[in-house]
């Protein structure tokens, strides 16, 4: 599987949990709480798979290449 698709697959399933988990919340909870729940969520998700894409194609800094050698 390309990467990309691998990357896509792996938010759209956290964004399906997220869905999944408000849908069983609501009627045990009031909508304020549920949907609140909800968007910090997919916040969580999203920035970190941004976080963790940046992390992962940052190069190394100069120093840390003088260590490694």
């Amino acid at each position: 599987m390309p990467r990309l698709a691998h990357r896509l697959s792996t938010v759209v399933t956290r964004l399906m949990g997220v869905v999944i988990i408000a849908c069983s919340a609501l009627p045990r909870f009031s909508p304020a709480p549920a949907i609140a729940g909800v968007l910090f969520s997919v916040w969580q998700n999203l920035s970190g798979a941004l976080l963790s894409n940046d992390f992962h194609t940052r190069p190394l800094s100069a120093a840390a290449n003088k260590e490694q050698a």
